[in-house]
């Protein structure tokens, strides 16, 4: 097993087809680290006398916090032209928070809020926001901008509508392909550490059966008036293989039990059934050749039936019966 060429071709291609799963769970992973995981459903609570920036993670963002004594900061948040939400503010221990809160219908914003239940996302605002927030707020109070770069931070508490969803499904999406990817990844290493494993040698009864056939096999290939061959598709005295690298398909000629050969304006497709009810489609690169190879198979295996379509498998045949009996 250890010089056989078909191994060594299946490795190959096993090799190569690491490359697809390890970009897709590097990707998975890098948009998971740059979408927060929005924790709706376990909000953080938070305190609104204390400081947020001690509280801010951009990972869960999703906040709930009771505060009081809301004055109006005297700035808007627009979207597209139009308001979306009022900054407000909160002024304890001489330090002051801010609040980004929904302007429901562009509703004119009340100058204060006595208390308030907000459930929304802490947030980091951006330079411009916080200049135009502190340059508003100093006109208004008469203070100066560095004074009031004192006693505040960057961060707010947004009670604005957020893309909950789309987060949600672009989340679900890369765990998908991040799972996707590590199932092909760990498969691909199965099989390069244990080929015999692999589903070309699905038909084998145990490892000694397996390098037996890959033995005889590889014999007659060497003495080419012993096979039948179609392109990639294969017929020894005993085997149809199919040599593709991963996709490599070794099947004992007993097993087949219906045979046909479709042609189309693309392709000609070699199509058999397994006694399990498993199905193949193999590609040859003629028709006559996919024929010839077929009689060829049939003259070994005169039990192979013909049609359109593939008959019952012969477990099923076996349960029908049992069933009967009782």
């Amino acid at each position: 097993m250890k010089n056989s060429f078909i191994i060594a071709d299946i490795r190959r291609d096993l090799i190569r087809r690491l490359i697809l799963p390890l970009l897709a769970i590097a990707a998975s992973l890098f948009v998971l680290s740059l979408t927060p995981r929005d924790n709706i459903f376990r909000q953080r609570p938070v305190n609104y006398k204390s400081r947020y920036e001690n509280f801010y993670n951009k990972l869960l963002p999703c906040v709930r916090v009771r505060a009081e004594d809301l004055q109006y900061a005297g700035l808007d948040y627009y979207v597209n032209g139009s308001v979306s939400g009022h900054y407000y503010y909160t002024l304890v221990d001489g330090f002051c928070q801010f609040y980004l809160l929904d302007a429901k219908n562009g509703e004119l914003p009340t100058p204060s809020i006595e208390s308030l239940d907000i459930h929304g996302r802490l947030i980091e605002l951006k330079t411009s926001e916080y200049q135009a927030l502190l340059e508003t707020m100093a006109s208004a109070l008469g203070w100066k901008v560095s004074s009031l770069e004192e006693v505040t931070s960057v961060y707010a508490v947004s009670a604005l509508p957020s893309a909950f969803y789309l987060n949600f499904i672009g989340r679900m999406a890369a765990n998908l392909c991040l799972a996707c990817g590590l199932a092909e990844l760990f498969w691909s290493l199965f099989c390069l550490a244990f080929p015999l494993a692999s589903p070309a040698f699905r038909y084998m009864a145990d490892r000694e059966e397996a390098c037996q056939a890959l033995q005889q096999t590889e014999t007659a290939l060497s003495s080419a008036s012993k096979v039948k061959r179609a392109g990639k598709l294969l017929l020894s005295s005993s085997l149809l293989l199919f040599l593709d690298g991963a996709g490599t398909r070794l099947i004992p000629t007993d097993q087949i039990i219906w045979t046909a050969v479709r042609k189309s304006r693309s392709a000609v497709l070699f199509c058999a059934a397994a006694s399990d009810g498993k199905r193949f489609r193999f590609s040859c690169p003629s028709y006559e050749a996919a024929r010839e190879l077929e009689e060829s198979l049939r003259a070994q295996n005169p039990g192979i039936a013909d049609g359109d379509r593939p008959p019952l498998s012969r477990r099923k045949h076996k349960k029908k019966k049992k069933h009967r009996r009782s």
